[in-house]
């Protein structure tokens, strides 16, 4: 499959294109790890923290939402 996320460096690219697409202005990486089907990656944005999920499989950011306390 050509859109499959092998490792985290390209789950990383993904999210910053959702955080650019999403209207943040400034964000960072916080975090990535790989939880079964899925990449998740953990945003720090001026307007609070973030997840996002990713499909291994597909590379389609599935969630996308402020993270929990």
């Amino acid at each position: 499959m050509s859109n499959e996320i092998k490792d985290a460096t390209q789950a990383m690219d993904i999210a910053n294109k959702a955080a650019q697409k999403a209207g943040m202005i400034y964000w960072f990486i916080t975090g990535t790890k790989k939880e079964n089907a899925y990449w998740v990656v953990e945003i720090q944005a001026l307007s609070g923290r973030y997840m996002l999920r990713i499909n291994t499989s597909t590379g389609e950011v599935v969630d996308f939402r402020p993270a929990s306390q």
